[in-house]
């Protein structure tokens, strides 16, 4: 029993501090943005990623229903670890690319990171 208990409790260690979809990985912290919203070129099975100035991967997100995708978790540098760059910090401007193809907003100039916890909208 303690057996399963331990691998059980691996096993969400590993899949709750990274997420990765199609290869490239996300590294989850305590600081994040949420993003959604609607777009006509979206259908299931799209993936949605997010980079950073610094060209970090910082979210990523598969498409369940057409036109419409989110929420992202888009994750933010841990400042506790100044050596490593995990994402981006405050005024950071953010790429949005759907299966690999770099895309504009269309109902905000540009995506930037605001304060933790922010919750907005972009459609494309």
């Amino acid at each position: 029993m303690r057996t399963i208990y331990f691998w059980i409790l691996s096993l969400s260690f590993i899949l709750f501090t990274t997420l990765n979809v199609s290869g490239e990985m996300v590294k989850i912290t305590d600081r994040n943005i949420d993003i959604y919203g609607y777009s006509d070129q979206l259908i299931a099975g799209d993936i949605i990623t997010i980079y950073d100035s610094d060209n970090v991967l910082c979210g990523k997100f598969e498409v369940t229903d057409a036109g419409r995708y989110g929420v992202i978790h888009i994750y933010g540098d841990d400042l506790t670890s100044p050596e490593i760059d995990e994402g981006p910090v405050s005024g950071d401007i953010l790429f949005i690319y759907l299966n690999g193809t770099k895309v504009e907003p269309n109902n905000i100039d540009e995506l930037v990171w605001t304060r933790n916890g922010d919750l907005i909208q972009v459609d494309f």
